[in-house]
């Protein structure tokens, strides 16, 4: 009886792993970090500083090419003029977005959307001007790096619109991610 017990119970166990069908299943939910990047860009009068943490939480199970994910981070950026800077200018943008991301060994894109709060600097202002776009608006944007050393070094453009201000540019990264 024990013998017959065992014969039966080693069919079961096996039985899940020879019979199985293949996996079906192409998006993983896989919460875990992704990355944290500094950036500098640069273009016509605007100038950008950038710091960001990815966090995935989708991952596409077969070549882990694409993943989805939120993006926290924060933006400080000058406008000018050839005459000097804008009104209300420098920014800083705090932001919480949802990310998409496709990466491979020497490109990574990343396009995300998500609410930021806007602040504008008081002494960029010229006198009279009391207006502020101080607070909550929705913010689309989008990056494109080249990695020059692994995730660690790159050059990037990046573009970021917003009802207050947008921006974009061309510049480097310094990161760390998987």
């Amino acid at each position: 009886m024990i013998k017959e017990s065992v014969i039966a119970l080693f069919i079961l166990l096996s039985a899940n792993s020879l019979f199985s069908q293949a996996e079906t299943e192409v998006i993983l939910l896989e919460p875990g970090f992704k990355s944290l990047q500094l950036d500098v860009t640069t273009l016509l009068f605007v100038n950008t500083l950038g710091a960001s943490m990815d966090v995935d939480l989708l991952v596409d199970k077969k070549n882990k090419m694409a993943s989805g994910g939120f993006r926290i981070g924060a933006d400080y950026f000058m406008k000018g003029t050839p005459g000097g800077p804008d009104s209300g200018s420098p920014y800083f943008d705090l932001n919480a977005y949802a990310r998409g991301t496709l990466d491979t060994k020497f490109i990574r894109t990343d396009f995300y959307a998500g609410p930021t709060y806007h602040w504008e600097s008081e002494e960029g202002r010229p006198y009279g001007y009391y207006t502020t776009k101080n607070g909550l608006y929705l913010k689309f944007g989008g990056e494109l790096k080249v990695k020059l050393y692994k995730n660690y070094i790159g050059l990037m453009g990046k573009f970021a619109i917003s009802s207050p201000e947008s921006y974009g540019g061309f510049g480097i990264f310094i990161g760390y991610g998987e």
